[in-house]
């Protein structure tokens, strides 16, 4: 992840991705194979979200964010059957990734929502571990995450904003919680995401490692890790 961070610092202006493009998909598909950060979760290089303003790079951007979902999907070997035939062996088990189809699966001139969703019919907890293949509204929910909203005037903290603010005034209460204060910002994070997919505990759990890099908890530690969020997050109400 370090790696992934070093070069994504690199990146300046839109040529220098032509410069670090290598590594920079080397890395994150190393990262894929080990399992552990999702790609919605790493270093990234940001783009103009209006397609006017893109340069030849941010497209090359764009193509390999969907070629690193897909070998995250495959190597994660999570059950993904394309409405188009031609797509389906990018998913089969126990086989070769793919490369070139995937490139070419990036190049087609549609939308990630439609790929995401009309093409792979990819699940909203699916949805929330990728950079590229996502719909608009999950894409909605990592901004609301850190938007802050207005009520009578009034400015209303961002979702995130809040959570970090509970666990840090319960880490000064009690020092025990310092050193894991990562961890409860994760969980409150993961369950954000997912609220609107009513999740399980195990799907909690499950981003929530996807989130900080680790393996999931027990659904039994995350059951007990939510009800001290939401003790620490009514002493703020």
């Amino acid at each position: 992840m370090a790696e992934l961070e070093a070069l994504a610092q690199e990146y300046r202006k839109p040529d220098d991705y032509l410069r670090i493009r290598e590594r920079y998909c080397e890395t994150s598909m190393a990262l894929n194979v080990h399992g552990l950060w999702a790609p919605a979760f790493r270093s990234k290089i940001s783009i103009p979200k209006k397609n006017s303003l893109h340069q030849p790079a941010h497209e090359l951007i764009q193509q390999d964010r969907v070629v690193i979902d897909c070998h995250w999907l495959h190597c994660r070997q999570y059950r993904i059957s394309p409405a188009e035939a031609q797509w389906r062996p990018l998913f089969k088990k126990d086989s070769e990734f793919p490369l070139a189809l995937a490139q070419e699966f990036a190049t087609r001139s549609i939308t990630n929502e439609y790929r995401a969703e009309a093409i792979l019919g990819l699940t909203h907890p699916l949805q929330v571990q990728l950079r590229a293949l996502c719909g608009e509204s999950v894409q909605t929910l990592f901004g609301n995450l850190t938007r802050y909203s207005r009520v009578d005037g009034k400015r209303v903290p961002a979702p995130l904003e809040t959570v970090t603010l509970a666990v840090n005034r319960w880490a000064e209460r009690d020092r025990r919680v310092a050193s894991e204060k990562e961890k409860y910002i994760a969980h409150a994070k993961a369950r954000e995401l997912l609220k609107s997919a009513s999740p399980t505990r195990r799907e909690i759990a499950v981003l929530a490692g996807l989130i900080r890099g680790v393996p999931a908890l027990s659904e039994r530690t995350v059951c007990d890790l939510l009800k001290k969020i939401d003790k620490q997050l009514a002493k703020l109400a």
